[in-house]
């Protein structure tokens, strides 16, 4: 990526580097230069009795990274290959999409970390990267999509999008859109 960017017009802002916590402590590293130079990095939450992202998060966060350039992704739903101790494929599992709230709930309940910033890596800043200007925070005029949480255990009680209820502590709602 360096190269692209040191031999072409692209925009460091045009490439979004993913993954960065599970292929080693070299990528985490570049990937603060990556930002120090004005570009964007993903982070995949971590599986449950894995700590990767949480440990490269903290890091980034005490060494004053700017943190608004820092996003984090779930790849929800995604395969993940299960190799034995020879590296020969045994299985396949599936990466789930809570992964991506206990992430930040870890960040906020186990590392102290303000709670807006927390869930900024999840949404304001990658409604910001995407271009996404209506979505990532409330505020007047934008979308409305709000999570209300337990404030002690940061359990999710209502979850609303576009202003409308599609979670409840008693009711889940089964179609957002009118086609479904």
């Amino acid at each position: 990526l360096w190269s692209i960017v040191n031999q072409t017009s692209i925009p460091i802002t045009q490439m979004y580097p993913t993954h960065m916590s599970s292929r080693g402590p070299a990528l985490t590293y570049e990937g603060t230069k990556w930002i120090a130079a004005g570009g964007f990095v993903d982070f995949t939450a971590d599986a449950p009795n894995e700590t990767a992202t949480t440990h490269a998060l903290n890091s980034y966060y005490s060494q004053g990274v700017d943190m608004s350039h820092v996003t984090l992704s779930s790849d929800s739903y995604g395969s993940l290959p299960d190799y034995d101790a020879n590296g020969i494929l045994i299985g396949y599992g599936v990466a789930s999409p809570s992964n991506l709230f206990n992430q930040v709930r870890t960040m906020i309940m186990d590392y102290k970390w303000p709670i807006e910033l927390a869930f900024s890596l999840a949404t304001r800043n990658t409604a910001s990267y995407l271009g996404f200007v209506n979505k990532g925070e409330i505020q007047v005029g934008k979308d409305a999509d709000v999570l209300v949480l337990d404030p002690a255990t940061l359990d999710l009680q209502y979850f609303f999008a576009n202003g409308k209820m599609l979670k409840s502590p008693t009711a889940t709602a089964t179609a957002m859109f009118p086609c479904m």
